[in-house]
């Protein structure tokens, strides 16, 4: 099985093992290595936190641990916090530049138009060039929770330290779920198995942050209407697709996207003219 990354426009980096083709890209700063299908030719690395934005700088980085969270720290009334990881729906307005959800506006018209990925930022550590990172979609979330071979047993509500959340083991993995860790046993799991973390954030409207380490959401690029969106929503005992208003403030985790390559070449070359695989994108 041979693989290429994805950014935007998809190029196969070939590289050469006496006589055996391996097309994969290496690791970027900031992404995880466990292997998430999301179709049935195609799989995500996760980042290696959730996303922050630094409202003073304007810049982007991920948390430094998987269970991190910034709670109600992201207001500070009456505008949003220096930092922030509760976004509203990032779309690209009429007029103007797109403000990636970073508003304290709780009108859902604030939030109009089409999607604009929060990975088209260059991520401060997360390899700092642009467009590498993406928003799984509605679809991708549904097929890795419910569509992937023994999605049932790679996944589940737990706690780590204190924090709840939804652990989630790659495809490959064979350990079992328990309910709890403690941070370093995460950290080993995590090490050892490939596995995410997605902690229960809470969640804001305009200024009141909401149901911090009880509830949570993440944003995916899947839009229903000009006024909602979907949201992948933890509780205490689920995961689920719902729709919800982009005027809300949800969590952002990114990935990025790999698809598999079917067939096999025998150049080394970073032209795709010079030798191409047949890529299949869900």
């Amino acid at each position: 099985m041979y693989f290429c990354s994805v950014k935007r426009i998809i190029v196969c980096w070939f590289v050469v093992w006496v006589g055996v083709v391996s097309l994969s890209a290496e690791l970027l700063s900031g992404e995880l290595s466990g292997d998430f299908s999301v179709g049935a030719s195609a799989y995500v690395h996760f980042s290696k936190g959730n996303l922050i934005y630094f409202t003073n700088s304007w810049s982007w980085k991920f948390s430094d641990n998987q269970y991190d969270y910034i709670g109600f720290a992201n207001v500070k009334v009456p505008v949003l916090g220096s930092k922030i990881d509760l976004f509203g729906y990032s779309s690209q307005p009429d007029k103007g530049t797109p403000e990636y959800g970073a508003l304290v506006s709780n009108s859902d018209d604030s939030y109009k138009g089409a999607f604009v990925d929060w990975g088209h930022n260059g991520i401060a550590n997360g390899g700092e060039e642009e467009d590498v990172w993406s928003t799984l979609s509605k679809g991708d979330w549904n097929y890795l929770l419910t569509q992937r071979a023994n999605a049932s047993k790679l996944q589940k509500i737990v706690t780590v330290g204190t924090v709840k959340g939804l652990l989630l083991l790659p495809d490959n993995a064979t350990v079992t779920i328990v309910d709890s860790y403690t941070t370093d046993e995460f950290n080993s799991l995590a090490t050892n198995s490939g596995a995410v973390f997605l902690p229960m954030s809470g969640y804001r409207n305009g200024t009141t942050v909401s149901d911090v380490n009880t509830q949570g959401g993440y944003w995916t690029s899947s839009t229903e209407s000009e006024t909602k969106a979907y949201q992948l929503k933890l509780s205490d005992s689920s995961a689920s697709i719902v729709e919800t208003p982009r005027h809300m403030g949800y969590t952002v985790r990114l990935v990025r996207q790999y698809v598999t390559c079917k067939k096999e070449v025998t150049v080394e070359s970073n032209n795709p003219d010079w030798g191409t695989c047949s890529i299949i994108i869900e």
